[in-house]
């Protein structure tokens, strides 16, 4: 379904939610159980990227939204206290509703101006729209039309002033050959013999334009022969002699192709020209939407300070320690080869012996001339001289005492290989307060779990509007699962802070009474009350019951098994690989207990429909409605969608044996209708694989051999199922036809061949 995302802050995805709000009676087209739904909830769905309104994209999307309404009408019904629990949040986004509802409507889509002023100008001239086309689904070209029919005269001026860009100058596409006086001119006569260019070997091409031309090309017997009154002719070739300062150099050139100037008109550029003014003019509304965002002076995001900073600091003692340390001595060498004389592991040696070899061993005499000191390291710190940040260093260290020697670590800083002795350990230890004092507030700031629930976070001329518990409360309902820390926050008061912002300038437009904002409202309430729904599903349904307790049905893990053995599997057997299809299953499974959940939850609710122009998308008539989708799809070559409503279907009635069985055999037909042959004979094969004694597995397995042999030419492995459909099946009514398929596919094809031959001459 489309969501709608928050324009200025683009690195929170989480859905938007808005306050409740009552739609236009009038334009009421269903009530599903107790939601009522308005044509504006419709109409918001669609996406002018669909091209019209009778997209088989817009459909779907209406068809989720019903689905959705039921579902959360069930819901409701036995959860109302979340219709409290809604309202109460609303008020935190209600705000960020109405600014996403002017960002994306009025200023995007239509270019600042209202609903009433572009369906009067649409009215007026409907000769400039195709005329089966409704104003929804036209909108955008609308606003785009009106906005060049109220700005004609800056429209004409920008295109004066930027016509002449448009201009092209002369260009020539030349080859060119390089040596010396002999050879150029025997190239400029095989050039105008005629010969091609690659049988010459002359592979360097160069284009120049009049004007712009650089090195040779600016030799005046050069460019007089590209561009002058004795231009080359196409096809031509020429000699030149360039002589340098220091040097004569000798070209053949032969001119493949020349481009006449080009001199733009406004009737070649007005479309392109139109575009670009229209882009300049969407570009400027939304920036300057940042820009009165960014400098309004009433809204203050308010930074967070310690009431009392001595206090936090006591309480938050391990916040202000120092790093643990170490004096560290090395030894240094550019290969493992030269350790060949220091003991292994270096194990109880003292700080006197490591020093004697490093100044023996290693490369560096700067560490030769120090006895290999590098000094008092920090943990997880860049060492000095060179050595950079050594992570492994540090692991290796942890923990141990005075006295401990590494294995030979390397660092990319010096390509080199370090040994150290760690010769003391320093504790962390605290800082004292008045050392830290002046960083008090900023390491309460980051330490957002410090901050008090009551603390304004947002303030208007130096009253509250939003505090710390409103921030905590975005982030539990939005994003929930991460980690509350400064970034997330101070993203989420920015947001807040700028949709404050953002309803100022939509009031003032007076969009709070437009349908978008009404039906935007009405569609966060559902979102919300759909995403509780899905919360409550996960803690009290399908988590625990259907994909804990109980496994996945033997049928699915079959069927899973012979259509995707080859590339889940490999050569292991179906007990052998049982386990790992079922952990590959688990999430497939769910949503198709979803899927299922939401057909039954539709037969739950009583419907209404008002217009019954919409009552076809809904999915009352069960398991026929989505093969009459298929078959839809199999029309349009839709074959992605095809594949989601067969997979879809499968793990729905994954426990239902006899559904399955029918969708299993109706999907071999659909994929074969729709030429997807590997897929069919893949289902024809599970269900007759499945269930052998079923008695539609006779008529399945002979149209694998059919598929396999008509459609994807495995002769071979038709020749084998046919003979193993025949010693099944003796006395099959299709016997005979696997009989003669057999025998045509040892003839060669060539009993095929004299079939149609006899029938062409029956027919003359």
């Amino acid at each position: 379904m489309k969501r709608l995302f928050f324009v200025f802050c683009a690195l929170l995805t989480v859905s938007l939610t808005g306050c409740n709000g009552v739609g236009n009676k009038d334009a009421l087209i269903a009530r599903i159980g107790n939601e009522n739904v308005y044509q504006e909830d419709l109409n918001l769905l669609y996406d002018a990227k669909w091209g019209s309104d009778s997209s088989p994209e817009y459909k779907q999307a209406i068809e989720d939204f019903f689905t959705q309404t039921a579902q959360v009408s069930l819901f409701l019904k036995e959860n109302p206290e979340y219709e409290s629990k809604w309202k109460e949040y609303s008020s935190l986004v209600n705000k960020r509703v109405l600014t996403v509802a002017y960002v994306q409507f009025f200023l995007k889509e239509n270019l600042g101006y209202t609903e009433e002023e572009l369906k009067d100008y649409f009215e007026k001239n409907r000769a400039l729209f195709d005329s089966s086309t409704s104003f929804m689904a036209s909108k955008t070209k609308v606003a785009e039309l009106y906005y060049l029919y109220k700005s004609a005269d800056s429209l004409q001026s920008y295109i004066q002033e930027n016509l002449s860009s448009q201009n092209r100058p002369e260009e020539v596409e030349l080859a060119v050959f390089i040596g010396d006086s002999v050879s150029t001119l025997e190239m400029v006569k095989n050039f105008n013999e005629g010969k091609s260019l690659d049988s010459l070997g002359v592979s360097r091409r160069a284009h120049v334009r009049r004007g712009d031309e650089k090195g040779m090309f600016q030799d005046t017997s050069v460019n007089r022969a590209l561009f002058g009154s004795d231009s080359m002719r196409v096809g031509e070739g020429r000699h030149f002699i360039v002589r340098g300062d220091s040097s004569t150099d000798y070209y053949a050139m032969k001119m493949v192709s020349r481009t006449p100037p080009y001199t733009a008109t406004v009737e070649d550029k007005k479309s392109m020209f139109e575009e670009i003014f229209v882009l300049r003019r969407r570009n400027f509304l939304m920036k300057e939407f940042q820009r009165i965002t960014e400098e309004n002076k009433d809204y203050v995001i308010e930074v967070p300070k310690p009431a009392n900073p001595q206090k936090f600091y006591e309480d938050h003692l391990e916040m202000f320690k120092t790093p643990e340390s170490y004096d560290l001595y090395q030894i240094v060498v550019a290969n493992s080869s030269q350790l060949a004389k220091f003991p292994a592991g270096g194990l109880g040696m003292d700080l006197e012996t490591f020093k004697k070899f490093s100044r023996e061993l290693s490369v560096d005499s700067a560490v030769v001339a120090r006895d290999g000191f590098v000094g008092r390291v920090k943990k997880n710190f860049a060492l000095p001289y060179g050595i950079g940040m050594m992570p492994d260093l540090f692991t290796a260290i942890a923990g141990k005492n005075a006295g401990f020697v590494t294995s030979p670590l390397f660092s990319t800083s010096d390509s080199l290989y370090h040994i150290f002795y760690l010769a003391k350990v320093y504790p962390p230890e605290v800082k004292p307060f008045d050392r830290v004092k002046p960083g008090i507030d900023v390491a309460f700031a980051n330490n957002v779990m410090a901050i008090d629930s009551s603390f304004v976070a947002v303030s208007k001329n130096g009253k509250p509007i939003y505090t710390e518990k409103d921030v905590v409360a975005l982030f539990k309902e939005e994003i929930g699962q991460g980690t509350y820390d400064k970034a997330i926050r101070d993203q989420l008061v920015a947001m807040l802070k700028e949709s404050s912002v953002g309803e100022d300038l939509a009031n003032k437009a007076k969009f709070e009474h437009s349908w978008q904002y009404r039906a935007l409202v009405r569609q966060q309430r559902l979102y919300y009350m759909y995403r509780q729904f899905r919360r409550n599903l996960l803690r009290h349904g399908f988590s625990n019951q259907e994909l804990i307790q109980k496994k996945i049905p033997e049928n699915l893990l079959k069927y899973e098994y012979a259509v995707k053995k080859d590339s889940l599997c490999g050569e292991k057997t179906f007990e052998e690989c049982g386990a790992k299809m079922e952990n590959f299953l688990k999430g497939s499974y769910y949503s198709g207990l979803l899927f299922k959940k939401q057909l039954e939850d539709w037969g739950k609710v009583k419907v209404t429909f008002y217009n019954t122009q919409w009552e076809s998308l809904c999915a009352q008539k069960g398991l026929d409605y989505y093969w009459q989708k298929a078959r839809a799809y199999v029309e349009a070559q839709n074959l992605k969608n095809i594949s989601e409503i067969v997979n879809n279907l499968i793990f729905a009635y994954a426990d239902d044996e006899s559904t399955l069985q029918k969708i299993i055999l109706d999907a071999a037909q659909t994929y074969s209708d729709a030429l997807l042959f590997d897929d069919a004979e893949k289902n024809y094969e599970a269900f007759y694989t499945i269930w052998p004694e079923h008695p539609e597995a006779e008529k399945a397995m002979f149209s694998r051999g059919f598929v396999l042999n008509e459609n994807l030419h495995k002769d071979k492995e038709a020749l084998q199922v046919l003979e193993a459909f025949c010693k099944k099946y003796p006395k099959s009514e299709l016997k005979e036809s696997a009989e003669w398929l057999m025998a045509d596919i040892k003839s060669s094809g060539k009993l095929a061949d004299d079939l149609m031959k006899k029938i062409d001459a029956e027919g003359n």
